[in-house]
């Protein structure tokens, strides 16, 4: 809420952190604290707990083909049209749900 000077201006405050960074570093720490910095138990649980509708599952199969994408770069052969050492991301995804 703004607050009011006695001359009559108001003064707006504002957050120096962005609410992004604080959600950020407190999953960061919860992740840490509780999974031991192990993401995927946190995802196992929140898939099979919670249940995802198809529109998220679509979203998590961009998300990790995505980054399978990214890190892909770093490892293929572009001659050869090839990238190892990875799964396909739907067959990640895949065995979350299942």
């Amino acid at each position: 809420m703004p607050e009011s000077c006695s001359d009559g201006a108001i003064r707006i405050y504002r957050s120096r952190v962005r609410p992004q960074t604080v959600i950020r570093e407190r999953i960061d720490d919860f992740v840490e604290q509780l999974f031991d910095a192990d993401v995927l138990p946190l995802m196992r649980h929140l898939v099979e707990e919670r249940g995802m509708t198809s529109n998220e599952l679509e979203e998590l199969r961009r998300i990790v083909d995505q980054l399978e994408n990214q890190q892909c770069r770093n490892r293929c052969y572009p001659h050869l049209g090839q990238c190892y050492g990875r799964f396909p991301a739907s067959v990640f995804v895949i065995s979350l749900v299942v």
